[in-house]
């Protein structure tokens, strides 16, 4: 099935399908299709029975939903709430229609409590000055994670050396990308601004933002699999050693043994993020080794709402986890740690790709 979806008023009820970023009135037969090349938020909506017959689930409420389990064995998976139109995700043992809620602000250190098993992981921010200090739970204690926790770590390179940056250029298209070299690896210097025929945005519908931060892509666009065949609900089979998916000729997306073992070296999430105002409360890096990561969000539940530009970058790997998620890494404004772990694959993040 054809990822951009035009909607016809009618087809199903306006509650149905009022998204938040619906700006379209329901029921205005000239509202429900767009010139092609045109991207609006309606070309993306899905109807009750389009969902149905892609197998997410569909809940009267959220009373009723709390009735169903979530727990491991469904982490990330996806269902949709009629009573109040929205996407919910089963995360770390609950149903959030949020996956990406602003991390609670105290007043001061003091004000966080106990670090127990109980609360082991929670984070809170502690405003310092101008910025935040981000404090997690970890082994009894609250941790900042701004520079650092773990003392000394080695970088992939010189940090007092500006790393040196070739461009090469997507002949699919034209655009020009700078490369740069991290130990062994060859990595894009940019986000992958490579449109493709599904599964592939631009942040809020602007083309402003694919310019500045690249297009954000499902899992399954990422790895040049139709949604159908790799989406979300969609077991496949990825036996090449270097999965090209959407990146140019000659790179591929990288893997997530190829993320950890550039993370593993001590590369640290200051490293990667670029040294720009891009990244809210202050929260830039010293783009030490030449990544230059942007704050470019992403796109949550089947492009029903969008979060973080300027707080988070969130990108790809080609490895899969389950029919529901994938291997992703994310880096977020104001703490020092990369974060890996599996996202749902019909979230729709950065991709970086590396020299085949």
């Amino acid at each position: 099935m054809n990822f951009k979806k035009f909607v016809i008023a009618g087809t199903i009820g306006c509650a149905a399908i009022s998204f938040s970023l619906i700006f379209a009135a329901c029921g205005d037969d000239s509202s429900s299709s767009a010139n092609d090349g045109d991207e609006t938020a309606e070309d993306f909506m899905f109807t009750l029975e389009e969902l149905e017959e892609m197998g997410v689930p569909i809940f009267e409420s959220a009373d009723e939903l709390k009735k169903e389990k979530c727990d491991s064995e469904n982490e990330f998976e996806i269902v949709y709430v009629k009573a109040d139109s929205s996407f919910y995700v089963c995360y770390e043992n609950k149903w959030d229609n949020d996956p990406n809620a602003e991390i609670e602000t105290v007043e001061s250190k003091d004000k966080l409590g106990k670090c127990t098993e109980e609360n082991e992981g929670q984070m809170f921010r502690v405003p310092r000055d101008t910025i935040f200090d981000t404090y997690a739970c970890e082994s009894g204690e609250w941790v900042s994670d701004f520079g650092g926790n773990s003392g000394e770590f080695e970088f992939v390179g010189d940090p007092y050396k500006e790393p040196v940056k070739e461009t090469f250029k997507d002949e699919r298209d034209g655009k020009t990308y700078k490369s740069v070299k991290i130990g062994k690896l060859t990595w894009m210097a940019e986000n992958l601004n490579y449109a493709t025929e599904e599964g592939s945005l631009c942040y809020e519908f602007k083309e402003e933002n694919c310019t500045k931060y690249g297009r954000l892509y499902t899992w399954a666009a990422a790895v040049g699999r139709a949604e159908d065949v790799c989406g979300y609900n969609h077991e496949c089979d990825l036996r090449a050693k270097n999965v090209h998916g959407v990146c140019p000729e000659g790179w591929h997306l990288p893997s997530e043994t190829e993320w950890n073992s550039f993370l593993s070296t001590g590369v640290d999430a200051m490293a990667l993020k670029s040294y720009t105002s891009d990244w809210s409360n202050g929260g830039g890096g010293a783009d030490m080794l030449g990544f230059s990561a942007l704050p470019a969000g992403a796109n949550f539940g089947y492009n029903q709402f969008y979060r973080s530009k300027g707080n988070y970058a969130f990108f790809w790997s080609s490895t899969p986890e389950n029919a529901a998620g994938a291997f992703a890494i994310s880096i977020m404004n104001d703490v020092n740690k990369v974060i890996r772990k599996y996202y749902p694959k019909i979230m729709g993040m950065s991709v970086r790709c590396v020299k085949d």
